[in-house]
């Protein structure tokens, strides 16, 4: 290979890198996203966004609870694991103004709105999704069971076992 031939792949070579193919990067761009989807977090970064979501609740004196595999992992003092938090909040409580301040808090935490969809909040916290599903009310969620977990109270459904069976 001639030094011009060598200079015209080199110069295709940083032209390509300084301006990327759009249909590449759309497919890693699609790749990532599955990535996130497909991701089990760590135990820190559930914990983490476990405990930005339950304060920005208690600046609204919302009732905030943790639901499915989330539940039975912090009743049994375990690690944290999965895909997302599952967390549940009473209908009424969200209807009323201590939604209306949880809901303003997180509109100005993440500059979006927060809106229910199909009977859900979804949230992403430091891309930790965290689902929280509004119930309508059940003697489930009545009197929620306070939890110590990792340095700090959660609250349960009370019976735990019953909520989990009848109503996730």
């Amino acid at each position: 290979m001639d030094n011009q031939t060598a200079n015209i792949i080199t110069n295709d070579k940083i032209r390509d890198s300084l301006h990327p193919d759009p249909a590449l990067e759309a497919v890693k761009e699609d790749i990532v996203e599955v990535k996130k989807i497909l991701k089990k977090w760590e135990t820190q970064d559930l914990l983490q966004a476990l405990y930005f979501i339950f304060d920005a609740a208690s600046r609204g004196q919302l009732g905030l609870f943790i639901t499915g595999e989330n539940a039975k992992q912090v009743k049994a003092d375990a690690d944290l694991q999965g895909d997302k938090l599952t967390l549940g909040i009473r209908r009424n409580e969200w209807i009323s103004g201590q939604g209306r301040i949880f809901s303003e808090f997180l509109m100005h935490y993440f500059q979006k709105d927060i809106r229910e969809e199909d009977g859900y909040l979804n949230i992403v916290y430091k891309g930790v999704p965290i689902a929280i599903k509004i119930y309508k009310e059940n003697p489930t969620i009545i009197e929620l069971n306070p939890v110590n977990y990792r340095y700090e109270t959660f609250s349960l459904p009370n019976p735990l076992d019953e909520f989990l069976e009848k109503y996730v």
